[in-house]
């Protein structure tokens, strides 16, 4: 009876644990949800619709229900397309769908009478306004977070390109990283709080995410990792009017979507450097009294590492083109 009843209570944990994994995996992915209708507007019931990602080729399939609506849920954020196809109708591709963290995008598809043979091509729109969810944010395009110059290659120096986002006491700040000016590790002495303030609200009240999990630390409300923008996919904030899924903060809530691997091998190797004896001199401040030159402080800051990510390959054993991919991250950072 009292393995029975410990057998009973692990199980029970096993569940709550799961159902915890879920709830934050619904932070770092998706919805697409809307109505299929005929040429008159009539709903069509039993429509047939799959979403597939462009770069993995992973499909999810569903049919509509009787008023015509169709949901997938749990969409890793990318480019995606959706097809449509119903007996008596033309299929429709709705293409180039592309899909935030955390967003329910609404594509709606209206299907033509003819024949089943026939594919029609939409490329799909961009939505000017947050329709399904309760969340007012703002995401940071990967092209930005690439080549936007970030001090000391802080990624979280991006917060300071969503609106309602102020400097209120200090900058970000982070607990884990290599260069010291932006963490408290390797110097344990140097501990600079988190003290951005979103609309208005008070400093240092902020969440942040990764991958749909918590990456906060409880000294001075810091993150606790702090990945190289080379990793990183999508930057998002969330300023107000938050979802049930956010929650612990009143401030604002800031959202890190890490790349995932795809079809195709990918990576690259990068190098970033800023030295003192490249720095351009301040002709004002840089010469004493005398007309002598003020030795400038001496500066050799190197960021180098690599990325690399692809389908999970085992000659003769197993092909993961489809279905299993990997992404890894090699980073070193030296600052004196």
């Amino acid at each position: 009876m009292r393995l029975k009843g410990i057998s009973t209570a692990a199980f029970c944990l096993l569940l709550c644990g799961l159902a915890a994994t879920v709830v934050r995996a619904q932070l770092n992915r998706s919805v697409v949800e809307g109505i299929v209708t005929d040429p008159q507007g009539a709903v069509i019931g039993g429509a047939d619709v799959t979403v597939t990602a462009v770069d993995t080729n992973i499909a999810a399939t569903t049919k509509t229900n009787s008023t015509g609506y169709y949901r997938v849920v749990d969409l890793v954020p990318g480019k995606y397309r959706i097809h449509v196809a119903s007996s008596g109708f033309t299929a429709t591709d709705v293409v180039d769908v592309n899909i935030t963290a955390g967003e329910v995008a609404k594509v709606d598809a209206q299907l033509k009478i003819g024949s089943t043979q026939e594919v029609v091509e939409v490329v799909a729109e961009a939505q000017l306004l947050e329709t399904a969810a309760a969340n007012f944010s703002h995401s940071v395009e990967n092209r930005s977070i690439q080549e936007v110059p970030l001090n000391g290659r802080d990624l979280q120096q991006l917060v300071f390109l969503m609106p309602g986002v102020s400097n209120a006491a200090g900058p970000p700040g982070s607990n884990f990283g290599f260069n010291s000016q932006f963490g408290s590790f390797p110097d344990p002495t140097y501990v600079q709080g988190s003290d951005i303030s979103v609309n208005g609200g008070q400093s240092g009240a902020n969440a942040w995410y990764l991958d749909g999990n918590i990456n906060l630390s409880g000294i001075s409300e810091n993150v606790a990792v702090n990945p190289s923008p080379d990793s990183v996919s999508e930057f998002q904030a969330i300023t107000s009017a938050f979802a049930a899924e956010y929650s612990r903060t009143g401030g604002g809530v800031f959202n890190v979507v890490l790349k995932s691997g795809t079809n195709s091998l990918h990576g690259n190797l990068y190098e970033f450097v800023r030295n003192s004896a490249t720095n351009a001199r301040n002709p004002f401040t840089s010469i004493d009294a005398n007309g002598k030159l003020i030795p400038d402080r001496d500066l050799h800051f190197n960021n180098f590492g690599g990325t690399v990510g692809g389908p999970v390959m085992l000659p003769k054993v197993y092909n993961g083109k489809n279905k299993t991919f990997f992404s890894s991250r090699s980073i070193t950072r030296s600052c004196t």
